[in-house]
């Protein structure tokens, strides 16, 4: 086995001309001057959060713990809602996907191996496709998700509304 040196050719050198650079007291100084220092006497936001935080650990009077009653209650209430509504619309919409799933898919599967219509009837959920099930859930949680956030916005709206009043 034979090694080869690289020849001349294969590598070109070019020539590069760097300027030499100004070395001058004048030009140290003239760019000292252009630093800006920054200003120690003004806080950070950063401080200024912490000292904002620790004011609202004063006791509170009785129209603050009045009103804390108050947003407790709205949210409660409006939470309570929207489980409700999940259930309602979320329980319509997964049981009409499972139902639908099984006059199309269940129904003719018992047909086709003439078994009785009581046991479609007895055991639903042996005849429902695993995807109509996931996807009847999957449903019922988007539903769900839905009706929390715009309660939990519509709540929020109102604490404000509490608050400013």
């Amino acid at each position: 086995m034979e090694i080869n040196s690289v020849g001349n050719s294969a590598i070109q050198t070019q020539n590069i001309n760097v300027k030499p650079q100004n070395t001058s007291e004048e030009n140290i100084n003239s760019s000292s001057e252009k630093i800006i220092e920054p200003n120690i006497n003004e806080k950070d936001t950063f401080e200024k959060g912490i000292n904002n935080n620790t004011t609202s650990n004063k006791p509170q009077n009785t129209k603050e713990k009045i009103i804390n009653f108050c947003k407790t209650f709205v949210k409660t209430g409006e939470y309570f809602k929207a489980i409700g509504a999940t259930v309602i619309y979320g329980g319509i919409l997964g049981g009409a996907i499972m139902f639908s799933n099984l006059l199309f898919k269940g129904l003719p599967k018992i047909l086709k191996q003439k078994l009785l219509i009581s046991d479609l009837i007895n055991k639903p959920l042996k005849y429902i496709s695993t995807s109509a099930k996931v996807s009847a859930g999957i449903v019922v949680s988007a539903i769900g998700g839905y009706e929390f956030a715009k309660t939990y916005l519509k709540t929020q709206k109102q604490n404000t509304d509490i608050k400013s009043n």
